[in-house]
């Protein structure tokens, strides 16, 4: 649960998912950061798509 608190703070505070991944450990054989496995962590609630779309300029 910290882990996900820490992570979705993280993004809803302007980090990108790349750094976050990378603070998680989230990271590939290769040493890149594994952002697929990060996105579990920072998925968006329905409050945070509502804040989205009520954002929208037309």
């Amino acid at each position: 649960m910290l882990r996900h608190t820490t992570a979705k703070t993280l993004v809803n505070n302007g980090v990108s998912i790349v750094e976050i991944a990378s603070i998680l450990g989230h990271v590939r054989n290769d040493g890149t950061p594994n952002t697929l496995m990060t996105a579990r962590y920072v998925k968006p609630s329905q409050e945070d798509l509502l804040v989205s779309i009520n954002n929208l300029n037309y």
